[in-house]
């Protein structure tokens, strides 16, 4: 009887275990994140996200205190709990502007135990600055400048009202292709703007040393200011220009420098036509339009410069930057590192995408290359499948593998898989039909042909009869401004009769597919023999995604021709144009992004001819395949005079 008994005892303890374990298996964990960690009295709010992970459960009260310098009713108010009706939930710090100078203060969130949830350890409690509106901002005078070698260089720092108080500023020095000591003497440090003073010169000690050499720059980051806070030119971009005669380059470097105004002269310049509609409408507002004026792009509360550019390049120029920061071929992983540093969240309100912040969050949170796009907190709900992002966005990619194809279609899946749900989106193919067409352009002696049949090579038999079709759409007409070409291209994605309808092929951004980006930038670039300025102006004229068509469409033209057919006022227009555009990650020069591109793809070529030497000890002839094709390649690109 005895030993009946305790078997029930042991079944009762058991069976309460298990239900023990299933009530807190099937309880959501909460998470707590910090979106936007600034808030400004009287302006701006500052957000943190509540996130249920794993179980879902509808309508969940969150309790939470809150603590820190700020008070909750006197300096903001919020309810200490919530109601999450979905598994994500903004909890919007919105500041009260009080008038008086009490100095910044923070805000702290840690969430409270409840039977109903569990809690993330790690993400249990986060912090948020409230600035005081009534202490100056201190930032650079200007986003960027320049100066000729032989100049001294000085670069002013700002507030915009004066101080009581001394204000001090902690800055970081770094520099493209420019070494401190060597091409400039300014260690990082602190400055001082006394009480009452509003301006104060850095001097930059800018070395002359008589040697042709590319175009360098110091980048000035202000870190921390006391008594006044940070405005939004927080960087400063000082070109040093080299003023001691032209450095010997192989035609390569041209390319890249077409590319880039290609692709950036086509973005600023379709991003005024986008949005207007298609092409009567275009045409009654502006003629033939191919004009760098000021405009309104998307819902945002500022007005883009002439010559500015918008989220697209955005993205290209991180790439660029994480590129020339390691001077190599990259990973996503170098990717990412660059958003974490470069990315300023409130800035990217006013330039870039939802799903390019959300993204940025996730990795500030420790997400993996190989945890994005779809997180355990979710996914961009912006973000679709098929988008056109690997041929658009990713030029520097083709670049660094100028001349090899194979490179580029592998770093395309490699940086594209942040951006991509499915590995096997077919954007990567496509896209890398795209890169290779710019690596094959970018080799002296490169045709329109050549390219066109040398990327080709890589489509799949469906990529290759859509392509196709868009280029015996080219080839029937002798006028790249034949206004029955761009209706037939339109007509191709645009019409729900035809097999390459981009409605039912995509659920987000229908024209912005892949398909109609990649297929409509060769067809334009074979109408237009490669002019860079023709293949801009022909993408911008037709509707649809303007600036995206026009990037892609430019970039492919510079690659073969270079800045041969680019207008030469548009380097200046683009060059002003980001110079008023606070918001941008990088204010490098179009010319100095170039340079710093080209000496990455130089750099690269002598890690791989370190590489082939290790080998050739290693193996001697019997080198294994990947070394043998790494000999190829570094013999093709010694033989175009890339050294």
């Amino acid at each position: 009887m005895k030993t009946k008994t305790l078997l029930i005892l042991l079944l009762i303890v058991i069976s309460s275990v298990r239900y023990s374990y299933s009530q807190s298996a099937d309880k959501p964990t909460i998470s707590l994140m910090v979106w936007d960690e600034k808030a400004i009295e009287g302006a701006s709010s500052a957000e943190f996200i509540l996130y249920q992970v794993g179980t879902f459960k509808p309508d969940l009260a969150v309790h939470f205190k809150t603590t820190g310098t700020a008070r909750n009713g006197y300096d903001y108010r919020i309810r200490e709990n919530i109601q999450m009706r979905n598994s994500q939930t903004s909890i919007k710090i919105k500041p009260v502007e009080n008038m008086l100078l009490t100095g910044n203060k923070t805000v702290t969130i840690t969430l409270l135990p409840d039977s109903a949830y569990a809690i993330d350890p790690k993400n249990s409690t986060k912090t948020i600055t409230i600035q005081d509106s009534e202490m100056p901002i201190v930032q650079f005078m200007l986003p960027g400048s320049n100066g000729q070698e032989s100049a001294q260089g000085n670069v002013e720092l700002i507030l915009s009202k004066p101080s009581s108080e001394d204000v001090r500023i902690d800055y970081t020095v770094s520099g493209v292709l420019a070494k401190n000591g060597v091409d400039f003497n300014l260690p990082a440090g602190s400055l001082v703007m006394p009480a009452g003073t509003v301006k104060k010169t850095l001097p930059l000690n800018v070395v002359n040393n008589n040697v042709a050499e590319d175009d360098k720059t110091i980048i000035i980051k202000i870190e921390n200011a006391s008594n006044a806070n940070i405005g939004v030119n927080e960087k400063h971009f000082y070109t040093i220009i080299n003023d001691d005669g032209e450095v010997t380059r192989s035609s390569v470097y041209d390319k890249i420098y077409g590319i880039l105004l290609g692709s950036r002269g086509g973005s600023s310049l379709g991003m005024v036509v986008e949005g207007v509609g298609q092409i009567p409408e275009i045409e009654r507002l502006y003629g033939v339009f191919n004009e760098f004026i000021p405009c309104n792009h998307y819902d945002v509360p500022w007005s883009h410069p002439a010559g500015g550019t918008e989220d697209g390049i955005e993205r290209q120029k991180v790439i660029s930057t994480a590129i020339i920061d390691k001077q190599d071929r990259i990973t996503a992983q170098d990717l990412m590192n660059v958003w974490v540093r470069d990315f300023e969240m409130e800035d990217m309100y006013n330039m870039t995408q939802p799903y390019d912040r959300t993204l940025l969050a996730y990795t500030k949170w420790g997400v993996p290359p190989e945890g994005l796009p779809k997180t355990v907190y979710g996914m961009p709900s912006d973000l679709g499948d098929h988008i056109h992002l690997t041929a658009r966005v990713f030029h520097p990619i083709p670049i660094i593998n100028a001349g090899d194809p194979e490179s580029a279609i592998k770093d395309t899946k490699e940086i594209g898989r942040v951006y991509y749900e499915l590995r096997d989106d077919d954007a990567f193919v496509w896209g890398g039909v795209y890169n290779a067409a710019l690596t094959i352009a970018m080799l002296p002696g490169a045709t329109v042909n050549s390219v066109i049949e040398g990327a080709l090579k890589y489509a799949t038999p469906e990529i290759r009869a859509e392509i196709e079709h868009g280029l015996a759409i080219a080839d029937k007409y002798t006028d790249p401004m034949d206004k029955r070409f761009r209706v037939e291209l339109n007509a191709m994605y645009g019409d729900e009769s035809s097999p390459y309808y981009a409605n039912k092929r995509m659920t987000k951004y229908i024209g912005s597919s892949i398909y109609e980006n990649v297929t409509c930038s060769f067809a334009i670039f074979k109408l237009t023999k490669g002019n860079v300025e023709q293949a801009v102006m022909v993408a911008n004229n037709r509707g649809r995604d303007t600036d995206c068509t026009a990037a892609s469409a430019g970039a492919m033209a510079g690659a073969l021709t270079g800045t041969t057919t680019i207008p030469k006022e548009w380097a200046e227009k683009m060059e002003t144009g980001m110079l008023n555009t606070p918001y941008t990650n990088s204010h490098l020069t179009n010319k100095a992004t170039a340079q710093a591109l080209y000496r990455a793809l130089q750099n690269k070529l002598k890690r791989m001819t370190e590489e082939l030497t290790v080998a050739e000890k290693k193996y001697g002839k019997k080198l294994p395949v990947d070394d043998i094709n790494k000999k190829k390649y570094l013999k093709l690109m010694h033989e175009i005079g890339v050294n």
